[in-house]
């Protein structure tokens, strides 16, 4: 189901958004082999279509209906298929529009090819548009890392550079001590120099890709 999924959705997505695809249906598989989907408490009160419309409003895929049926065995429940898919079928109604699409892309949560005769265009169009600001999104949060580690670098070397001067004027230096000291400190400076430039290069990058991360999310609608 998830390789049908895959491939479907390759033919209308860029490859970065299908990156977005697999890694967060992966994780959602991972996370749900472990749960029970439903309680005792649920499967007894049957509430077939609530179940299913929220499965539907969720972008859940009809594995999440196996799920069901395999908590429920427990208990002696089936689930009523009839109300379960209608439910769905309203939920996907809500799910499968444009406006979720990008909501769904814009925070990196995968898609489960859910849509097909529910709007799928129209979703997807909001998916794509939705993932590319996610993505730029994590590229500006990977500079302002950067900025930040290199920023910490420029501060510890700092701390090294001030020891150093202090040793300098301890009394009883013997000369050749003083010579390595001069030399530490020039290495210090040379690398201190080097962050410097680092640090201004990436403030540099930084401006355009907010600004481009703005441009996405304008043109979005």
């Amino acid at each position: 189901m998830f390789r049908l999924v895959a491939l479907h959705c390759r033919k209308h997505l860029k490859p970065k958004i299908m990156d977005i695809v697999k890694l967060s249906t992966a994780a959602a598989l991972l996370f749900l082999g472990g749960c029970a989907s439903l309680s005792e408490e649920q499967c007894n009160t049957g509430d077939w279509y609530g179940i299913g419309f929220s499965d539907g409003a969720s972008g859940r895929n009809l594995s999440r209906l196996e799920q069901h049926q395999e908590s429920c065995a427990d208990y002696g429940v089936a689930p009523q298929l009839d109300l379960y898919q209608k439910g769905r079928g309203q939920g996907l109604l809500q799910y499968c529009t444009a406006a979720n699409g990008y909501r769904v892309g814009s925070i990196g949560n995968g898609y489960e090819g859910v849509c097909d005769g529910y709007g799928e265009r129209d979703f997807l169009r909001g998916y794509q548009a939705g993932g590319a600001v996610y993505q730029q999104k994590q590229q500006v949060r990977r500079v302002r890392n950067s900025m930040r580690r290199v920023s910490q670098q420029i501060d510890e070397l700092a701390a090294e550079e001030e020891t150093l001067r202090s040793q300098l004027v301890s009394e009883g230096l013997k000369r050749k001590q003083r010579q390595r000291l001069l030399d530490q400190l020039d290495e210090l400076d040379w690398r201190h120099n080097e962050l410097l430039r680092e640090h201004d290069a990436l403030h540099i990058q930084l401006a355009p890709e907010q600004r481009y991360l703005q441009e996405l999310k304008n043109s979005a609608w």
